[in-house]
């Protein structure tokens, strides 16, 4: 039951699913459980001469090395050891200097059952016995174990040993007015206590069942089920830590996973942004469309008036340039729209969970939406973003008007020069027939030229605008990615949570169960 406590705290330690205020609160609960089980377990006491097996015996009911065991006494206080809700008490030896019996001493008066363990050559030690029998008077239950190293064929040499023990029982008592029935109450058990810690350590039930140490612990339990409130103690403990440990626990991690709206929450922003995105890069190109076209007329007068190429080209470069601009007003006012949209609907997320108790203290969710909404705050004047659009270097403007304007020269269709000369060229040719092929190319030129530089128009002043769109929106939609990644993270670490709990509570269940059985 400890052992579940202990891991219980270990995992809430090492992690950070559970908030601040309920990891102090569960803290408290696993305080107060130890200080019940310190104020009401059961204490028994080992006594014995030096090495005589007590850490043995210790490191045999624990199952595992936790008493070291040495040749050289070591022992000058009382050390203590929880097994099963039960503190062991492991006391200087039987011949420790006085000092250390004073330990021991004050010690007793809050024990409830003595374990002495005697080696063969322990048997006649008077010291002992009288120890023994002053624990009998003051109503302390006592249990012998007599330490041997005899093999199994020589049980009967094991059993004279128990024989004299028995008999030095009887013949000692009557000097402390020990009767019978008190003296029945004291049961012998002849174990090979280092046989047994090899069995219980290493797992070997048949070494354990032979060394004998399996009938002390079916006495011994008896004890504890009928002589004591342990099983009483034990369930008592276990309410108390079902109810106000594991239940709360288990609440608080069912209030995370049942929380998904933080998580819907940055989803539909996400979702609404790339949506945004979509809708704007059509509804902007839609208004490019319609300002090249109404840009036409202007084109036209420029081709025709200009006297030369670099003339064209600085006329058509500066009507480009002011397109651009009330593109950019368009773009301003379309995302401060949005933008606005967005705001309202970030504040009236934010405010429903603000709103929730049961979201109170998930400090990861709080952060990252209002994270989100000082973002949009700080960009709600979107104009200073579009604005840093004039400092991007325009791809060279005047480069690709020379290609555009040169290619038809090239291809020999019509003399570029002609073509500047504009309605010079024109009415020059118009005198002519109709029919004229010269001017049916000059027209088809002109046609074309005009219509290539309205296609430019469109090209350029969509790739700016989606450019401006994708580093909004994008820019955006990538800390909300960010803060999705930081949720799924988050997610993980509380399915390994629970996952380990979910151990812990599982073992802990089986030991009451094995315990109340």
């Amino acid at each position: 039951m400890s052992n579940a406590v202990d891991q219980v705290k270990l995992l809430l330690d090492s992690s950070n699913i559970i908030n601040e205020e309920k990891k102090i609160e569960l803290f408290d609960v696993i305080e107060k459980f130890n200080q019940k089980k310190l104020n009401s377990a059961l204490n028994v006491m080992l006594f014995g001469a030096y090495n005589a097996g007590k850490s043995t015996f210790i490191n045999t009911l624990m199952a595992k090395d936790v008493a070291q065991v040495n040749d050289i006494p070591t022992t000058d206080k009382v050390d203590e050891y929880h097994w099963n809700g039960i503190t062991i008490c492991d006391t200087p030896g039987i011949n420790a200097p006085i000092e250390h019996q004073q330990v021991t001493d004050e010690y007793l008066k809050q024990i409830h059952a003595i374990v002495f363990i005697l080696r063969e050559t322990d048997v006649d030690a008077k010291n002992l016995y009288d120890r023994m029998f002053e624990m009998l008077k003051s109503n302390k239950s006592i249990f012998v174990i007599f330490n041997h190293q005899f093999k199994m064929e020589e049980q009967d040499k094991c059993q004279l040993i128990v024989q004299r023990i028995q008999e030095n029982l009887v013949n000692l008592s009557s000097s402390f007015n020990i009767d019978t029935d008190q003296l029945a109450k004291i049961n012998i058990y002849p174990i090979r206590l280092r046989a047994a810690c090899k069995g219980a350590i290493e797992g070997k039930d048949a070494l354990l069942s032979k060394s004998g140490f399996k009938d002390f612990q079916i006495a011994f339990q008896n004890w504890l089920d009928f002589e004591s409130d342990y099983p009483q103690y034990l369930q008592a403990l276990y309410n108390y830590l079902n109810e106000h440990l594991f239940h709360v626990l288990e609440n608080n991690l069912l209030e995370i996973n049942n929380i998904p709206s933080e998580l819907d929450v940055l989803l539909e922003n996400k979702r609404n942004y790339e949506q945004q995105s979509v809708q704007s890069t059509l509804k902007i190109n839609n208004k490019i469309k319609s300002l090249v076209q109404h840009s036409k007329p202007k084109v036209i007068e420029i081709l025709n008036n200009a006297q030369s190429q670099e003339q064209a080209e600085d006329e058509i470069n500066t009507l480009y340039l002011s397109l651009q601009e009330q593109v950019m007003e368009v773009l301003a006012e379309e995302i401060e729209d949005n933008n606005e949209q967005n705001l309202q609907k970030w504040q009236a997320n934010l405010e429903s969970i603000r709103n929730r108790p049961e979201l109170k203290g998930k400090e990861l969710y709080k952060t990252l939406i209002e994270n989100g909404l000082e973002v949009l705050s700080k960009e709600q004047n979107i104009k200073q973003i579009l604005l840093a659009g004039r400092k991007m270097k325009i791809p060279g403007l005047k480069g690709r008007w020379e290609k555009t304007l040169g290619k038809w020269a090239g291809k020999g269709a019509i003399a570029i020069q002609v073509l500047m000369a504009g309605y010079e060229l024109y009415n020059a040719h118009s005198e002519q027939e109709n029919a004229n092929k010269e001017i049916r190319e000059f027209e088809v030129a002109r046609y074309q030229i005009i219509n290539t530089v309205l296609e430019s128009f469109y090209q350029y002043l969509s790739e700016y605008a989606e450019g401006m769109l994708k580093l909004t929106y994008g820019k955006k939609i990538n800390e909300i990615e960010t803060s999705l990644n930081t949720i799924h993270e988050n997610d993980h670490q509380v399915d390994k949570f629970v996952q380990e709990f979910e151990i812990i509570k599982n073992n802990f269940k089986k030991f009451n169960e094995l315990e109340m059985a």
